[in-house]
């Protein structure tokens, strides 16, 4: 993923990339919402995230390219006290609340958004947030959420992005649900612009007679 944004050769929707649980403009299968329907995936990361591969799909004129969530192996339904009980994922990219849970404790069904920080902070800048010569030291970092916009990585990237970072890798107290993450300025920003890229190349379809009238039976 990371190589293919680094030829430039395509357009991602960023409201793809970071929400593939609650977006509306999200690909039809999360427009259902995975925590709406009380599941977790609980190991969001690069690799379980996929894309066509196509020469048309890498082409200059391919702007978008629908996001698949891959893996749910780990998933898991809420009980019915609304939390979820297992320790799973990725270490480096699994949420603090798992990491700490002991044998059949709970932890609630945010820990996706943790995940989803993780990898929005990884495609930021090009590397992820926690580092450890050895899995028990990533593990540790992860668990503390021991992590620093580096410069001059960061130098560039905005502060709404760096906020959005910062309240999705934080503990659960802290931490924004899927709502007031979609919410966020910077997300709602991103979203707002792509609907008037839409809304203006739609304008220049119809100016060029691309869209004729037809009768629908």
């Amino acid at each position: 993923m990371l190589s293919l944004f680094a030829t430039g050769k395509t357009r991602v929707r960023s409201t793809s990339i970071f929400f593939p649980l609650s977006l509306s403009t999200s690909p039809p299968f999360f427009k259902l919402s995975l925590h709406r329907l009380g599941i977790a995936h609980r190991d969001i990361k690069l690799s379980n995230i996929t894309f066509p591969r196509s020469e048309r799909d890498l082409s200059d004129e391919c702007e978008n390219i629908f996001i698949k969530l891959a893996d749910f192996g780990m998933a898991g339904f809420v009980g019915k006290d609304g939390k979820l009980r297992g320790r799973c994922g990725t270490p480096g990219y699994v949420a603090p609340d798992i990491l700490r849970a002991g044998i059949n404790e709970a932890y609630g069904i945010n820990v996706d958004l943790f995940s989803i920080g993780v990898v929005a902070y990884t495609l930021l800048c090009g590397y992820e947030p926690f580092y450890g010569t050895d899995d028990q030291e990533l593990i540790r970092a992860n668990k503390a959420i021991e992590y620093e916009f580096h410069q001059p990585e960061w130098a560039e990237v905005s502060s709404l992005a760096q906020d959005w970072i910062y309240h999705t890798l934080a503990g659960p107290e802290m931490r924004m649900s899927p709502i007031e993450a979609r919410q966020h300025p910077w997300l709602a920003d991103a979203v707002r612009k792509e609907d008037e890229r839409k809304a203006d190349s739609f304008s220049a379809s119809v100016s060029h007679g691309s869209h004729r009238p037809c009768c629908l039976m």
